[in-house]
């Protein structure tokens, strides 16, 4: 599955490749950004998973006497580390993390469910990435990893491979 999208000066095309029957569960996207025009672009990728959670919802407590609700989580491993946060935590204050982020993804809090974005691997741009947790009154809750900038000269592409798993 191939999607093209043009804004001079730059081309970007998403390549999804689907598994097999039998393969991996994750899904490949590479990331392909061209620069058709006549000068260098300096740009940074960004990757980003989004999820929702009924607002109304609230995390039972220490007096829920059993009752668990499966609260949606924003996710993002930086630096070796899990940093998450509910709607509800997201909604008082985002977490921003700068560092060598692996991955950002939504993921429920009692079920293993997890949507994530695997990002490149690079031993050179961990310090300049980061992700960001946010969360809205609308119940939208977002995970985002920026990756390090790059200048793309005339002519040329920068590619990025990453992993999608539902």
């Amino acid at each position: 599955i191939v999607f093209v999208a043009e804004r001079a000066p730059l081309r970007v095309t998403k390549r999804w490749r689907l598994p097999k029957e039998g393969e991996r569960f994750d899904l490949p996207l590479t990331v392909t950004v061209e620069n058709t025009g006549a000068r260098p672009v300096s740009q940074r990728l960004v990757a980003v998973a989004t999820g929702w959670q009924d607002p109304s919802v609230k995390s039972g407590g220490i007096m829920a006497f059993g009752r668990r609700e499966d609260l949606a989580m924003g996710l993002c491993y930086v630096d070796g580390k899990l940093q998450s946060g509910t709607l509800e935590s997201l909604q008082k204050e985002a977490v921003s993390k700068a560092g060598p982020v692996g991955w950002v993804g939504i993921g429920q809090h009692y079920n293993f469910f997890l949507t994530a974005i695997a990002l490149p691997f690079s031993s050179t741009d961990g310090a300049t990435r980061s992700c960001r947790l946010g969360g809205d009154a609308s119940g939208a809750i977002t995970a985002r990893a920026v990756l390090a900038p790059q200048t793309i000269n005339p002519g040329a592409t920068a590619t990025w491979d990453f992993a999608a798993y539902a």
